[in-house]
């Protein structure tokens, strides 16, 4: 696993418990709260050890900004061992989030609206923006997703354990696009694109951002919060755009 990717591990993990498609079943509770049917390249850098702190609370109302607050399923927040997830979707436009319940856990699910079977997507643009503070951890990280030029541009900073992480570099892809959507799981393989590494064409990110990390360091992420943000904007082959917003906050204890 890249080593940058420990500041957004425990987020991914809001979305398997709480997003699209999960079977698994989290320890707690899970009631719906709302399930309304409405419709760089960079240079790379990563700093030395030192025991400065950076919890970007000064930018976070600028990377933590919704392309959409049309909630369309917001489950009750759920605990999974010592990390407690709260996540919410909203969306405008031709694809949408359903709550689904499975065991008493509910869940977003991706589906095209009433009516339209089939849309093509020709550019599809994906921010990832989150912030840590925890007693381990602390930081703003924005992972930008161009799909049409298979770009993903990284920007991280903050630290861990007192020793500075600085990340801005960009990866170079196939782009997956275009594509045509049908369903729920060819919507979940466009949304999930991250870029094969197998099939990377480029990229200005130093050796340290690929370098593996012990599962043990990857789990522990301290006592603290974490807020993240991820917004979509597709353009269809017509032109017209539709917006997802993933959006919640993670307590570790």
């Amino acid at each position: 696993m890249k080593k940058s990717l420990i500041l957004t591990t425990l987020l991914l993990g809001a979305m398997t418990f709480s997003g699209c498609g999960s079977s698994d079943s989290p320890k707690g509770d899970s009631t719906n709260n709302s399930s309304n049917n409405a419709s760089n390249n960079g240079s790379s850098n990563n700093g030395s050890s030192n025991n400065s702190s950076n919890n970007g609370s000064s930018n976070l109302s600028s990377i933590l900004v919704p392309v959409s607050t049309n909630t369309v399923c917001d489950p009750k927040a759920v605990t999974f061992e010592d990390t407690t997830y709260d996540v919410k979707y909203a969306a405008d436009g031709d694809i949408t989030i359903m709550c689904k319940t499975q065991s008493d856990f509910i869940f977003g699910e991706y589906a095209l609206v009433a009516g339209v079977n089939t849309l093509t997507i020709t550019q599809l643009d994906r921010v990832e923006s989150y912030a840590f503070n925890t007693n381990k951890m602390k930081g703003t990280g924005v992972d930008t997703y161009n799909y049409k030029d298979g770009s993903v541009h990284h920007n991280i900073n903050g630290t861990e354990n007192g020793k500075t992480i600085k990340y801005d570099c960009t990866e170079i892809y196939p782009s997956p696009l275009p594509l045509t959507l049908t369903d729920k799981e060819s919507i979940e393989d466009l949304i999930d694109w991250e870029g094969d590494d197998n099939d990377r064409i480029s990229t200005t990110c130093p050796e340290s951002y690929y370098a593996d990390i012990d599962e043990e360091d990857e789990d522990d992420m301290g006592v603290g919060t974490a807020k993240f943000v991820t917004n979509y904007t597709l353009t269809d082959s017509d032109g017209k755009k539709h917006y997802i917003t993933e959006s919640g906050d993670v307590t570790f204890k």
